[in-house]
């Protein structure tokens, strides 16, 4: 999973096929793409700040997950742009509160 910021460097972002789930494992899409730095340094921030435990700090993993926006959907790429999933994304939060 850290080694996505090598991958998303060179597009801005990328539709990932992915087979989820333990009995039965389904076909899924993960699209991901980097957010900005100031967006990542927030992120990196509120990790450090609620670590789980006194003097635990973040794992590496955790860390370097911060530059990324990830998402699971069972759309197809051809039929959910990276923009249609932001939109989709507002949307469900807004459906949610």
């Amino acid at each position: 999973m850290c080694r996505l910021g090598g991958i998303v460097n060179r597009r801005p972002f990328l539709d990932l096929s992915v087979r989820l789930g333990v009995d039965c494992q389904l076909p899924d899409l993960l699209k991901v793409y980097r957010v900005g730095s100031e967006v990542a340094n927030k992120r990196r921030r509120h990790l450090q700040k609620n670590a789980w435990r006194p003097g635990k700090t973040p794992s590496k993993r955790h860390v370097a997950l911060a530059d990324f926006k990830l998402w699971v959907t069972h759309a197809p790429p051809e039929r959910l742009s990276l923009n249609e999933a932001l939109v989709l994304k507002g949307v469900r939060w807004q459906i949610e509160r």
